[in-house]
């Protein structure tokens, strides 16, 4: 038989489900309290009295499943990383609406064809990116109509990559928005969650080993679909 396992982690209680993939059918669930100082022990909690409700063998788990409010809570709170973003061919006066830690704009950017407004400024990125390596846990980089052209979000993050270990998100590959402010909004909560998450996903996968559960896991979408643990990883928001 090949078992599916539900995780489902909410704001009191964390369920565990387990399913026959084969004839879809529910076979077992259980309950435990959720624990928000460290989510993945309410998981392991739930998860290891289910499997020793009908003694389930966890080598034929193939397929986890993870649902998990940690991501829209932790906006909702404003908890995080500590985000840099970089503007690229634009400025605003209202640091505050954009929210991250560190914003600095920089020249370069295209326009809604695509032509180059300037070269991209890498002597100021680099200073830039010196200035704020110190007090960001993750970087952003976002350049005037980069849904069109987004060859200097690309050289941008190519460049932070090559100076510090950093994360760096490019706002093009996450929103389609043509608002450049909106973009770099999405792509400021997404670096913020990338820290938070990602370790977050490091404990389940330690603790489903521990549990000798080795199966393929993926993560739940707010649109309902599912995405793989790798893409979460990178596209948190």
């Amino acid at each position: 038989m090949e078992l599916g396992l539900g995780i489902d982690t909410g704001g009191t209680y964390t369920d565990a489900a387990m399913v026959d993939l084969g004839s879809k059918r529910l076979i077992a669930w259980s309950k435990s309290p959720t624990t928000p100082q460290d989510l993945t022990e309410g998981i392991v909690r739930s998860v290891r009295t289910l499997l020793r409700k009908q003694r389930f063998d966890p080598a034929e788990i193939k397929l986890v499943g993870l649902s998990t409010t940690l991501a829209t809570n932790s906006v909702l709170e404003s908890r995080g990383g500590r985000v840099g973003l970089i503007g690229i061919g634009w400025d605003t006066k209202d640091l505050n609406a954009l929210g991250a830690e560190r914003c600095a704009f920089i020249k370069g950017g295209h326009d809604t064809k695509g032509r180059e407004l300037d070269a991209l400024d890498l002597k100021g990125l680099r200073e830039t990116v010196r200035s704020m390596s110190e007090d960001v846990d993750a970087f952003v980089v976002s350049s005037m109509f980069s849904v069109y052209q987004p060859s200097h979000e690309d050289r941008a993050r190519q460049v932070i990559r090559e100076m510090t270990e950093r994360p760096v998100v490019a706002a093009y590959e996450l929103s389609g928005e043509l608002g450049v402010i909106e973009r770099s909004v999405t792509a400021v909560l997404n670096a913020r969650l990338l820290p938070m998450i990602s370790d977050f996903l490091d404990r389940i996968e330690s603790a489903l080993l521990s549990m000798h559960i080795k199966a393929n896991i993926v993560v739940l979408k707010g649109d309902g679909n599912v995405m793989p643990v790798k893409q979460a990883r990178e596209r948190p928001v």
